[in-house]
Formats: C-alpha cells, sequence, structure tokens
C-alpha cells in the first residue's frame, strides 16, 4: 500500500473531533519527523494534519510506500499548538 493510501486509510479510522468540545489546534514540523524540511502543517484535528502530511509526503519527498514506523513517527511529532 502506498504512503498515501495507508495515511488516508489511518485518517479515515480517527474519530472525527466534536467542534463544540474545546479542542486545541494541531501542529506538525516536517522536520520532526525527517530531519530538514521546512514544511509545517496546521489543523483542528490529528485527521487533517495527517492528510496534509500524507499530501506533503508524496508530492515533496516523493513517498510512494510507507511503512507503519512512518506512520508512528509522524502521529508522535503531532503537537498541540500554542496559543
Amino acid at each position: 500500500m502506498s504512503e498515501i493510501g495507508m495515511l488516508r486509510q489511518l485518517c479515515g479510522r480517527l474519530p472525527l473531533a466534536n467542534p463544540k468540545e474545546g479542542t486545541m489546534p494541531k501542529v506538525l514540523r516536517c522536520a520532526d519527523v525527517v530531519g530538514s524540511c521546512d514544511f509545517v502543517a496546521r489543523g483542528d484535528s490529528e485527521q487533517e494534519i495527517l492528510s496534509q502530511a500524507a499530501e506533503h509526503a508524496r508530492s515533496v519527498h516523493n513517498m510512494n510506500d510507507i511503512t507503519p514506523d512512518v506512520v508512528e513517527k509522524v502521529r508522535a511529532a503531532i503537537r498541540d499548538e500554542a496559543a
């Protein structure tokens, strides 16, 4: 399965955030995963961040396959964004 497909599949399994609950915006810095990239994804949910990361990985890093290890590294690098 391609990395895009795996991230999209993972996104589909995540519960959607309840907009009525106070949620903090999320941020992912690609450099936290690959070390030398300035890309930053921001969104209101982990699912939104993973979707952006999947597109970025495909278009910038030419990643056609993704391992579960990479998915876990991406998920672990998602942080709450300070106000």
